[in-house]
């Protein structure tokens, strides 16, 4: 699965936003920060595991919301 900065996933069961801000060169890890709230500092996330969360419904690509209209 590709990601890509600055693209927008949302947390379906948490009701939460996140914009990727940076994946190595490796595309081993990204850091994703919290939209919407102004307390949120980066995250540090396994790319594998972001994918895992798409998977399984945990978790979905702005890219692929837009792709649904």
């Amino acid at each position: 699965m590709n990601f890509y900065v600055n693209e927008i996933l949302q947390a379906c069961q948490q009701e939460k936003t996140y914009r990727i801000l940076w994946i190595d060169s490796g595309n081993v890890i990204m850091y994703i920060l919290e939209l919407n709230n102004a307390k949120a500092f980066p995250e540090k996330k396994l790319v594998s595991e972001i994918s895992d969360l798409i998977v399984i419904g945990e978790m979905k690509s702005a890219i692929s919301l837009a792709n649904r209209n």
